[in-house]
């Protein structure tokens, strides 16, 4: 083997290489801190942030780097505007520790967004993209950026030091796949309805978590009922996490303190007519790792300032976000979080930033322009700039026809082939006020445009629905549609007048197999 002083040739080669990308590697850094740092002081750097990119700036192109060009909605100029990683990098990392000295004054959404925002990117780069960390080794204040976001974290989530300590441990404890639902002793029998259905109906078997809220939220008889049921688990959210909880606001907390790494959640008066498995094969979960359900199309019925509060601190929304009807100001109303979907193990970020929009203190100012939880999801991930997946279709009816050949019923979605899929409010025509009047499940309609046309519920009459081409949008349910949804009929008359009004839950229990 040919060699030069006893050194084979073939390993000078190599050498020579390793050198030259060291070199290379140095002079692209120094070209980029000779743009953006002003060396004036020799001891201590100066980030020139007058020849630099602002934040806004720097968050989009982060996020594009991260997640692709349809998180970044880009003007003319920001199109054309390069900056560099390592500029990414030290842009983040200095307004990280702007965020340190700040104090987040309540109802500024625009600049709690904007340090989620860094924490987030910085988190991503940091724990999340493997092959990026031996360019990120190379810069300066690598060191110190695991310290930083430590620090951010604690800032920006407090609530998270009770039972977890950090987001990584809450990371570390998820598992395969699962469903939870969040439910009180108000909406037990609801609850207890919506398992049994999964289970003997629609033959779904994997685990189920139902979360309540403190000992005065669920009686102890509930808790012993849904424990005799196999692969189900029950849990206090309140010993999760240190901030106060209520309601539907609790919702996103379950999700996050889940054991499931995959994870549909559901409100306790959801009924299926398909296994909930089959949103897990979704294509728009394939891509993002998450599934939302756009709400019924309303305008100016209530919260009609939403949209003006929402541009307060999200001027510039991904391509997803510009195109809801919320944004076109089409509808008040854009998701029903009735079912919602998240892969945690990639969409931990957004579900994170959806439990500080429903956190004590933010919720308040949050729901004086939107209605309840249902737009913190999507908003949120709207907020730090990452994928997500809305089913296309909006918000309809299923049930049964009325003299004016409206669909009459619950709130209903289809799959991606728009199949009949779920719908909230359960079997009855109207739970506020009746408990023995039930739906006649006989069709389903869609909303495909917001061009429709609504009569509001009343004691009587449910939500009813007239698409904008009913001789297409009106559809028959199938004959095993219509066996399944008699068979929820018959199961809640089981639960209600067996369980509630005779109080005899081993009765209900033994009567479906338990």
């Amino acid at each position: 083997m040919p060699a030069y002083n006893g050194i084979p040739v073939s390993s000078l080669n190599k050498r020579l290489t390793i050198s030259i990308s060291i070199i290379v590697l140095f002079a692209f850094t120094a070209l980029v801190y000779f743009q953006y740092y002003d060396y004036s002081d020799a001891v201590n750097f100066k980030f020139n942030w007058k020849s630099a990119p602002n934040i806004d700036q720097i968050h989009k192109k982060t996020a594009k780097l991260l997640y692709g060009p349809i998180v970044a909605h880009e003007d003319s100029v920001e199109k054309h505007l390069k900056i560099p990683i390592e500029v990414m990098w030290e842009g983040l990392y200095i307004h990280g520790l702007e965020i340190l000295e700040k104090s987040w004054e309540n109802g500024d959404y625009a600049e709690a967004g904007s340090q989620i925002r860094t924490f987030s990117q910085l988190y991503t780069l940091l724990n999340d993209r493997r092959e990026l960390q031996p360019l990120l080794r190379s810069l300066p204040n690598y060191s110190k950026i695991k310290d930083l976001v430590e620090k951010l974290e604690r800032k920006i989530y407090p609530w998270i030091n009770h039972k977890f300590h950090s987001l990584k441990n809450i990371r570390k404890s998820w598992r395969g796949r699962g469903l939870i639902l969040t439910t009180g002793h108000k909406h037990f029998h609801y609850a207890l309805h919506a398992i049994i259905t999964l289970r003997k109906v629609m033959k779904f078997k994997l685990p189920i978590e139902v979360f309540y809220n403190g000992e005065d939220d669920i009686k102890d008889y509930m808790k012993e009922i849904l424990d005799r049921i196999p692969e189900v688990s029950v849990i206090d959210i309140s010993k999760y996490f240190n901030t106060p909880m209520e309601g539907w606001h609790s919702k996103p907390f379950a999700m996050l303190a889940s054991s499931f790494a995959e994870v549909i959640l559901i409100d306790a008066d959801v009924l299926f007519l398909q296994n909930p498995n089959v949103m897990f094969d979704f294509n728009g979960y394939r891509e993002t790792g998450t599934v939302f359900f756009h709400d019924r199309t309303i305008v100016n019925v209530n919260m009609p300032n939403g949209l003006k509060w929402f541009k307060t601190w999200m001027k510039d929304p991904t391509e997803v976000g510009r195109n809801t009807r919320f944004w076109k100001h089409i509808s008040d109303h854009e998701m029903e979080s009735g079912a919602v979907v998240y892969d945690k193990r990639r969409t931990y970020l957004a579900l994170l930033a959806a439990c500080w929009m429903n956190a004590k203190g933010n919720r308040e100012i949050a729901l004086q322009d939107i209605w309840g939880d249902k737009e913190m999801f999507w908003m949120t991930a709207e907020m730090i700039r990452v994928p997500y997946f809305f089913v296309p279709v909006y918000g309809g009816t299923i049930g049964y026809l009325d003299s004016d050949s409206y669909v009459c019923g619950g709130l209903y979605h289809g799959d991606e082939k728009e199949q009949p899929l779920w719908w909230n409010n359960g079997v009855l025509i109207n739970k506020a006020y009746h408990m023995d009047r039930f739906l006649n499940f006989t069709h389903h309609t869609i909303d495909h445009t917001g061009n429709v046309t609504w009569k509001w519920e009343d004691e009587n009459n449910p939500y009813c629905l007239m698409p904008q081409n009913p001789d297409k949008e009106i559809r028959e349910l199938s004959l095993s549609e219509k066996m399944k949804a008699e068979k929820l009929v018959e199961l809640f008359k089981l639960v209600y007048q067996v369980g509630v009004v005779e109080n005899d839950w081993n009765k209900v229990l033994k009567k479906v197999g338990y």
